[in-house]
C-alpha cells in the first residue's frame, strides 16, 4: 500500500473523528457558538489535505531543492486559499464571521498538525 493511500485512509479517519467531535459540540454547546458552516469546513480541510498531500507526494520524488520549492508554494497558496475563503464569508455571513472564524482557526491547527506528522513520514525511508 502506498503511502498515499495510507495517508488518505488516516485522514478519512481523523476526519471522521473530527465530525464526531463536531457533533458532540453541537450537543453540549449554545447553537450561538457553533457555525452552521462546520460539516462543510470538516470536508473543505479533507480536500485540500488530500490535494496538498499528493502534491508534495509528487514534490518528494525529485531532488530535496524541487520539493522545498514546492513546499513553499504549495504552503503559501493554501493560505491565501484559507485567508479568501475566511473573509469572503465573514463579508457575506457577518453574523456568524467571528465564530466562523474561530472554528477556522481551531480545524486549521488539528489538520496542520495532521499534515505535518505525514509530511515528516514523506522523508523517511519507506518500511
Amino acid at each position: 500500500m502506498t503511502i498515499f493511500v495510507r495517508f488518505i485512509r488516516s485522514l478519512f479517519l481523523f476526519s471522521f473523528i473530527v465530525a464526531l467531535f463536531s457533533l458532540g459540540a453541537m450537543f453540549v454547546l449554545p447553537l450561538k457558538y457553533i457555525t452552521p458552516m462546520l460539516p462543510v469546513l470538516v470536508i473543505f480541510f479533507l480536500v485540500t489535505g488530500i490535494s496538498v498531500f499528493y502534491f508534495f507526494s509528487k514534490a518528494v520524488t525529485k531532488r530535496f531543492s524541487m520539493f522545498t520549492n514546492y513546499f513553499m508554494i504549495a504552503t503559501t497558496l493554501k493560505i491565501l486559499i484559507y485567508l479568501a475563503v475566511i473573509v469572503i464569508y465573514a463579508l457575506v455571513r457577518r453574523y456568524d464571521a467571528i465564530t466562523f472564524i474561530i472554528t477556522f482557526f481551531l480545524l486549521y491547527l488539528f489538520y496542520t498538525a495532521f499534515e505535518v506528522v505525514w509530511m515528516l513520514r514523506l522523508r523517511e525511508p519507506t518500511k
